[in-house]
């Protein structure tokens, strides 16, 4: 291409002579290389052979034809949130580079999870300081002679009253969150302007990075009476204090106390230090205990009580803590016999049941039960009549079946289920499992069918027995259910039941029929030691159901669909807790999903919390720095 020049028309010749631009350099360069590319005399573009770096890009300069890096003018779209070294929240790992780049400083990925601390780092009291101060200064607005007509406390409640009626859209003389949702998008006029040194104004835009030309400046509506950026200020401060955007949450419980987390964005809400005051005793959340160095929290179970209060057990303080979800304040500390270890709420009767140990060696084990647990100001729990108690089973509750009257006791070595009435804690029935040898270790159930699944206790995994059915209406046991061992887990509209093989790492899925006749459907390929199971709705097809298998010796993660039998498995999860880094019984590894329909999962690593996005079949994002995070609870909308 020697002695190629552009000509005024954009033809191609052969020339020693000065190289002539025209206006429409661009275009006709960019014309002429495509007719030098069809002629075949194109040589290789120079940037197939310059590496520039992350956060930069290769360009073919117009006046030297050469290639230079530049800082990368945008990133391809993709929400993967890290932290950087200089503090700052990115939304994912090239526009870290880029902005070290156009700052010409060094900045790089850190794993710490500060930075996912979004908003303001305002109290409660400075909250209604500023929404006091609000209310006074609006009706300076006015003018003296109207002011002096009113008292200043029916002015306030003259403004809330006008502001309640600006946000009640469809005015049926209530605000709904829909309603609230909206102040976010109040209209406010638009204008561009120029920005110069002499108006001394800048433009903020992500990661302080400066605008050079052109911004856009937000002209709010200040006419009186009611300006929207006062409601919209008014407005958040009233989000704020009547609670409605603390719902839709996980509650994870972690060495370092508490972490509110909203999953779509990655977002840190709210942290409960391990140093948190309680309030009902003003002691410490997690104090120090004997021969515990250094001072970290230890949690073993959690449950969601009516999207009012997460109860949460402190084995080695003996007692369990009460969560106020509105307020996210721990209120109360309810003692328990020594080494409470796991939970179950009574949705039916509103009862928190808990099963204590008495020791590690479970030389005591007790159920004690909290009730009436959603309402009232102060908890207490009430020991039962059994003792030698190992496990509980109550039958979940769902969109059909509302209401559930009956629970099962496993006792300590002894061959049969325990039935009782949750309404008066008294033993109903005695189910003898001693024709089978079946010690009981788990149970499930079936609406279809009315079968229990109950998993026996094997010393070995080539001894385990079979899985028992029993039938619910007459409470007599049916036989094994083929040769299927382990722990049965059934999805949400009972069609489906699947059972982890401890023996051989498979997973056996059984269909219920809406008739009631269970089947042996399929067994799925791919081979994992199943730390625990959810289930999600299918993102592809109606009526169906997805599970999610966490594994409790590796870093993979199964996806499952169940009507197909197509699998994916997520791997590289990183290492879980080791099962003995986790004494409390139970899956070393949880996954929560986030409510009967929801889309996100969370699931822990050693150091680091994993959110999931169940529709994609993806990482969202990793949480670092949260330490032993294996007691997580999703609280849904308050």
């Amino acid at each position: 291409m020697n002695g190629v020049i552009l000509a005024e028309e954009g033809r191609v010749t052969k020339n020693k002579s000065k190289k002539v631009l025209s206006k429409n350099y661009h275009s006709i360069f960019k014309n002429c290389i495509q007719n030098i590319k069809l002629s075949g005399n194109f040589e290789e573009d120079p940037c197939h052979r310059t590496y520039c770096g992350r956060g930069r890009q290769c360009v073919l300069m117009a006046e030297s034809g050469r290639a230079e890096c530049v800082c990368q003018e945008k990133c391809r779209p993709s929400f993967v949130p890290v932290c950087g070294s200089d503090g700052r929240f990115y939304e994912n790992h090239c526009e870290v580079y880029r902005t070290a780049c156009l700052e010409r400083r060094r900045i790089y990925v850190v794993h710490s999870k500060d930075c996912f601390f979004k908003g303001s780092a305002c109290t409660m009291s400075e909250y209604n300081k500023l929404k006091s101060t609000l209310l006074e200064m609006q009706p300076k607005a006015l003018g003296s002679g109207e002011r002096s007509q009113q008292r200043d406390m029916e002015e306030k409640r003259a403004l809330v009253d006008a502001m309640f009626k600006y946000l009640d859209g469809n005015e049926d003389g209530r605000l709904i969150s829909d309603e609230l949702e909206k102040v976010s998008f109040i209209q406010r006029k638009i204008i561009n302007f120029r920005v110069g040194r002499k108006h001394g104004l800048s433009s903020p835009v992500r990661n302080n990075l400066q605008l050079q030309h052109m911004c856009k400046l937000r002209l709010i509506n200040v006419f009186l009476p009611f300006p929207p950026l006062f409601f919209s200020a008014v407005a958040n401060i009233l989000w704020r204090e009547e609670g409605l955007s603390v719902g839709n949450m996980f509650y994870v419980f972690s060495d370092e106390g508490i972490t509110v987390l909203q999953p779509s964005e990655c977002e840190i809400r709210r942290h409960l230090k391990r140093t948190e005051r309680i309030v009902a005793t003003y002691e410490e959340m997690c104090p120090k205990g004997e021969g515990v160095s250094p001072q970290r929290c230890v949690w073993s179970s959690a449950v969601n009580v009516r999207e009012k209060y997460v109860y949460v057990t402190q084995p080695l303080q003996s007692r369990l803590l009460v969560v106020d979800i509105q307020a996210q304040k721990v209120v109360q500390a309810v003692a328990t016999d020594p080494f409470p270890v796991k939970m179950l709420y009574d949705k039916s009767h509103d009862q928190v049941w808990i099963i204590t140990w008495g020791d590690m060696d479970k030389t005591h084990p007790t159920l004690q039960v909290i009730p009436q647990a959603s309402v009232g100001e102060v908890h207490h729990a009430i020991r039962t009549t059994f003792q030698r108690v190992t496990d509980f089973f109550i039958p979940p509750t769902n969109l059909i079946i509302t209401h559930v009257r009956f629970a099962f006791v496993f006792l300590k070595n002894e061959p049969a289920v325990h039935k009782i009435d949750l309404e008066t804690f008294h033993r109903v029935k005695t189910i003898s499992l001693k024709n089978y040898s079946c010690i009981p270790a788990s149970m499930a159930y079936t609406h279809l069918s009315g079968f229990y699944f109950i998993q026996c206790q094997s010393k070995s995994l080539l001894g385990a027995p079979a899985q028992l059915l029993v039938d619910s209406v007459t409470d007599t046991v049916i036989g094994p259910n083929h040769n299927i061992t382990g722990q049965a887990y059934v999805s949400p509209d009972g069609r489906y039941v699947v059972t982890p093989d401890p023996r051989r790492s498979k997973l056996t899925v059984q269909t219920v029929s809406f008739q009631g006749e269970l089947t042996l459907n399929q067994e799925l390929d791919e081979s994992i030691s199943v730390s625990d199971m959810v289930f999600q709705p299918s993102f592809t097809e109606s009526n169906q159901h997805m599970l999610v298998a966490a594994s409790g010796s590796g870093s993979d993660l199964l996806f499952a669909d169940l009507s197909s039998g197509r699998t994916e498995v997520l791997r590289s999860l990183k290492e879980p807790l080791a099962a003995q880094a986790w004494p409390w019984g139970g899956a070393n590894r949880v996954i929560v999903s986030s409510g009967l329909f929801g889309q996100y999962l969370v699931t822990p690593s050693v150091e680091s919390l994993f959110i999931l996005d169940g529709k994609q079949r993806t990482p969202h994002c990793e949480v670092s720095d949260i330490k032993r995070a294996n007691t997580v609870v999703w609280v849904g909308e308050v």
